[in-house]
């Protein structure tokens, strides 16, 4: 289910297969992301922290146990290429920032300015 150009069975190292079964196994985990840094296939538990042409990504809800029966209806995954930080940008505000906003039990410290501080900062240090 990754859409990476380029990627041949030979680029599955013995970390990515790891991540993705533990990924699985792990209720816990809740973004598994895949993609290439220096020409060689990465995969991390969070968004990378460097530029990335290409990212695909997987997204659950905390604790959520993955099934084949289940997956494509409880699964939010997705691929995105070339200005990959703004699409992140994308989904931040519009899947993750209103989650963010139902929640009541956040101290009053950090509701008013935290999320959208987030947001703010990040739209503009993205490049147009």
């Amino acid at each position: 289910m990754t859409t990476l150009s380029g990627l041949t069975d030979s680029d599955w190292t013995w970390k990515c297969v790891m991540d993705i079964r533990e990924f699985f196994h792990d209720s816990s985990i809740p973004v598994l992301c895949v993609y290439h840094v220096d020409g060689d296939l990465t995969t991390e538990f969070s968004f990378p922290t460097v530029p990335v042409h290409e990212l695909t990504y997987f997204v659950r809800q905390p604790n959520e146990i993955l099934y084949p029966e289940n997956f494509r209806e409880r699964i939010l995954f997705g691929s995105l290429n070339d200005k990959v930080e703004s699409h992140i940008l994308s989904i931040i505000q519009n899947v993750l920032a209103p989650i963010f906003f139902t929640i009541e039990t956040w101290p009053d410290s950090i509701l008013p300015s935290s999320p959208l501080r987030i947001c703010y900062c990040i739209s503009v240090k993205l490049p147009n």
